[in-house]
């Protein structure tokens, strides 16, 4: 990277530069000619005589005339501003580009620091740095020698016309400006050092934000809110300070600024008004110097600021740049050396003379080599050693002195893609990108750059990358590297992964999130004949099991007591109903059917019951009282809420509320659903009256195709892929038979040959954030899956498959069946953990590592790790979940995951 801020912007935008300062210069000769303009329009078309003149071979009165050179100033003016019009843009576009060359740049140093850095290298201050410390600069790149030159040009434009009218007016109006020229950037020096203090001082704040904010369990539970917001307090009251002090030196200069520009004119009225009282300037020069001086005020102001901003940003680039700079950041092959994604490392992983140095329990080992394809467990160095060697040897972490060697490469001189490539490290913690389950899964395959597709807005996409530096990959492409995957092509690799999932533990998480996800309406007919196919084979299964009495039907003749009210009214959904239960009501088409039909009012009237039944119960129980939280459908807060309504209306009829009290009660109403909510709020009387709205919501619908009725035998989108399947709606008085119920849709998707269809469905869930979507142990299994697809050379689980049991001992054979070639290492919780490993690696209390031989058990070949997952060393194939989700492949359920904190 250019560390100097100008030698930055000229090497990466010069030809911008040039063709903005070719624009200025052009626009010099039209100021110039519109300044004159003026001065001729009163000395010749105005006060002048000897009509009519000739132009251009044409002959002009004098109110011709007049009009003329009027016309010719405007034309000017439109002139002039299509020049500046064009000129911005470019300056924009300019300093646009370049702002995201400079992020661009600095991010892909971040992916060139070592890890050692990294370690030391807060997220927070990162961000801080790449988003608001540079933003300014955007806007700034693209003046950089347009403003001086254009500005700057325009001043020398004024100055000498001014000079032309007068030279004593001239000498007056650039009097001030040397003193000015050396007072401003000297007090501004002190602004910039404050300036960088700040920044400083924002990076802090950045992290203390994030700190906060992710230390969120922590803070609940040891009662640090209070220390942490002193912590955010006290880099606020830093920021005050120093932001008081750049207030004052920078409306000290401002207030410099004006006060020498006010005293131009003095010399102006004074000097200008007496040469043309004793007749030695006439009136229209007079006029024209002050036009004149009008507008040199403008651009001397722009000077000024731009010798601010110049010594601001420069200084800001500078700050920015540094951090990011440095001996230790690689080369740039670390990164796009792609051929050595196509040449993995194989080979033995030897150990020459490793020293760990600082921060890693004494960790020394010399002379170690691991044979290719051999399973190493490593025991011991409780104290930060084993977890060191293990970093080291995942190429993670470069030794204070030796070497570590796959295949005779150095790994610290490896590239990224010969890593990526070669090693895979899985730890009990594995990073979740904010992405489906199947890009979790795939993360370590995308390495393949795409090309553009040829639409416009890629093509477009493309140019824009190449004028700024970035890469020019198509960022939704098809980034799976499907040879290291060992797979033909996308489909293959489906296949291949939800077979990785069933056998390692995942396929339940992923089955269960496929049943609560909804299909988009252009693909629900897709889902209709194996849908209803599932239906009918669960319906049979279910009467043989026992379980009709698990659901309630829909009958258009009865009120379904375990739906809610809305779904009563309308019996059906639109297609594209995807809203939460409040937001469908305001739906203009929902909303109309239920005016029409008399619903609305219906669900007004049993929301304010509901309302007035919230408030007695608040009236009986403290605020804070768990009875509060009893009602599933209903928040705490909107209880409270609710109460307070009914409380303040209580006088009032409920048809005579306010529109947005009305709405909340048919909020309220909406969801209520009898069974669960179990109050008394709905007698006969008012069920019937649901059910004749329903009749007139149906007459009302009539044959519309946008709308899914529920015994309809057609798939609706708008509805989870369960409750299409099922087909009814779950009793909640037969709650405690609803596993029975999940294990009969279980074998009913099987037997109609939707599991793999559901399967991939739950490889388009989202994860969410840090994998919020997802439980711990289905974060961890992604991990393993992640580094088995990929195929790596050399396989290390730190904290994952470490234990004596037979759960962690069927996963080492299955990684084993799976990898047959791989050198597979992990952390051995006791000794009875490296039983079925050919060599050990044992570090003593000093840290000295020693290889000792072991003699391998049979490893029990490739079993179905959900089915050997017993005992209380399943490990990370516990199958167990908080959704209550069934075991893959009808295993049993798996117990809780054993006591690794020796691995961690």
């Amino acid at each position: 990277m250019e560390k100097n801020f100008f030698r930055f912007v000229w090497r990466y935008s010069k030809r911008e530069q040039i063709f903005i300062l070719v624009l200025t210069v052009l626009s010099f000769p039209l100021v110039y000619v519109s300044l004159e303009l003026p001065k001729l329009i009163v000395n010749d078309a105005i006060s002048g005589r000897d009509f009519p003149r000739e132009v251009f071979g044409i002959e002009f009165g004098q109110i011709p005339y007049l009009l003329l050179l009027c016309a010719a100033f405007l034309g000017m003016v439109v002139l002039i501003n299509g020049v500046k019009w064009v000129m911005n843009i470019a300056i924009g576009m300019t300093g646009e580009r370049m702002l995201r060359r400079l992020r661009y740049q600095l991010i892909e140093q971040v992916m060139r620091f070592p890890m050692s850095r990294m370690r030391s290298t807060k997220p927070g201050e990162v961000v801080q740095a790449l988003m608001g410390e540079i933003e300014p600069l955007g806007g700034f790149i693209g003046e950089v020698i347009a403003t001086p030159a254009f500005q700057g040009g325009l001043l020398c434009v004024y100055i000498v016309f001014i000079f032309i009218q007068d030279p004593l007016l001239g000498f007056a109006a650039i009097s001030l400006y040397p003193m000015q020229a050396w007072l401003i950037p000297w007090m501004q020096a002190k602004v910039v050092r404050l300036n960088k203090e700040r920044a400083g001082n924002n990076r802090m704040l950045a992290d203390t934000l994030a700190e906060s904010v992710g230390q969120m369990p922590e803070i609940q539970t040891n009662d640090t809110a209070r220390w942490h917001l002193a912590q955010v307090s006290g880099k606020l009251f830093q920021n005050t300070l120093i932001r008081m002090q750049i207030f004052r030196r920078k409306f000290t200069i401002k207030f410099l600024n004006n006060f020498l520009n006010q005293l131009t004119p003095f010399f102006f009225y004074s000097i200008g008004g007496y040469l043309v009282i004793e007749g030695e300037l006439d009136f229209g020069a007079m006029v024209a110097v002050l036009a004149a001086y009008k507008d040199l005020a403008g651009p001397w102001k722009e000077v000024l600021a731009y010798i601010q901003r110049w010594s601001d940003f420069n200084g800001r680039y500078s700050f920015v740049v540094d951090n990011f700079m440095g001996p230790d950041v690689g080369p740039s092959e670390r990164i796009w050396d792609l051929e050595g994604r196509a040449s993995p490392l194989h080979g033995d992983l030897v150990l020459e003379s490793v020293e760990g140095g600082p921060g890693t329990g004494g960790l020394h080992a010399a002379g170690i080599t691991l044979p290719q394809g051999s399973r190493v467990a490593v025991l011991g160095g409780e104290h930060g050693a084993r977890e060191a060697l293990l970093r080291i040897m995942a190429g993670l972490a470069v030794p204070h002195s030796g070497k570590v060697r796959l295949g005779g490469q150095s790994l610290a001189d490896a590239t990224l893609p010969q890593l990526g490539r070669s090693l895979a490290f899985v730890t009990s913690e594995p990073g979740i990108i904010n992405r489906s389950m199947r890009d979790n899964l795939l993360y370590g395959l995308f390495a393949r750059t795409p090309n553009a597709s040829d639409d416009e807005t890629a093509q477009m996409m493309s140019r824009e990358a190449r004028a700024t530096g970035n890469i020019e990959a198509d960022a939704e492409g098809d980034w799976v590297d499907y040879e290291a995957a060992g797979v033909k092509n996308a489909d293959e690799l489906s296949a291949r992964l939800i077979d990785l999932t069933e056998r390692f533990g995942l396929g339940a998480e992923l089955y269960a999130g496929a049943l609560e996800a909804r299909i988009p309406p252009d693909s629900a007919s897709d889902w209709t004949e194996p849908v209803l196919a599932a239906r009918a084979q669960l319906a049979a299964s279910g009467a043989g099991a026992g379980l009709s009495d698990v659901l309630e039907p829909w009958d258009r003749d009865k009120f379904n007591e375990n739906a809610t009210v809305l779904e009563n009214l309308l019996f059906a959904l639109p297609t594209d109903a995807t809203d939460a239960i409040p937001d469908l009501i305001r739906r203009k088409d929902v909303a109309e059917l239920l005016e029409k039909s008399g619903g609305m009012a219906e669900l007004e009237s049993v929301g304010w019951r509901i309302a007035s039944e919230f408030a007695e119960l608040v009236e009986a129980v403290t605020p804070d009282s768990a009875v509060l939280d009893g009602f599933p459908g209903y928040p705490r807060v909107e209880i409270l809420a609710a109460g307070e309504l009914s409380t303040q209306y209580r006088m009032n009829s409920h048809d005579k509320l306010p529109a947005a009290a009305r709405r909340t009660l048919a909020s309220l109403a909406a969801r209520f659903v009898p069974q669960r909510d179990r109050l008394d709020v709905l007698d006969a009387d008012g069920r019937a009256r649901i059910l004749a709205c329903r009749a007139s919501v149906l007459d009302l619908l009539g044959d519309r195709e946008d709308i899914v009725r529920f015994d309809e035998d057609r798939f609706s989108p708008a509805l989870p892929v369960s409750q299409n399947i099922i087909g009814a709606k779950r009793r909640f008085d037969r709650k405690a038979r609803w596993r029975q119920l999940d294990l009969a849709l279980e074998e009913a998707t099987r037997e109609a040959g939707l599991r793999d269809a559901l399967m991939r469905l739950g490889l388009d869930a989202p994860a969410g954030a840090g994998g919020a979507a997802m439980t711990a142990v289905a974060r961890r299994r992604a991990g393993l899956i992640r580094a088995i697809i990929k195929r790596p050379t050399v396989l290390i689980l730190d904290g994952v498959g470490g234990g004596a049991g037979e759960g962690d001992a069927t996963l080492r054979a299955a990684l084993r069946d799976e990898l047959p070639e791989a050198t597979l290492i992990w952390a051995a919780d006791a000794a009875d953990a490296a039983a079925d490993a050919d060599h050990i690696l044992i570090i003593d209390d000093e840290g000295a590592v020693r290889l000792s031989e072991a003699v391998a058990e049979p490893s029990g070949g490739s079993k179905d790790l959900t089915d050997d997952a017993t005992g209380a060393d399943a490990g990370v194939f516990d199958t167990a979940s908080a959704t209550g989700a069934d075991a893959p492949d009808g295993a049993p359920d798996a117990p809780a995951e054993p006591d690794r904190r020796a691995g961690e």
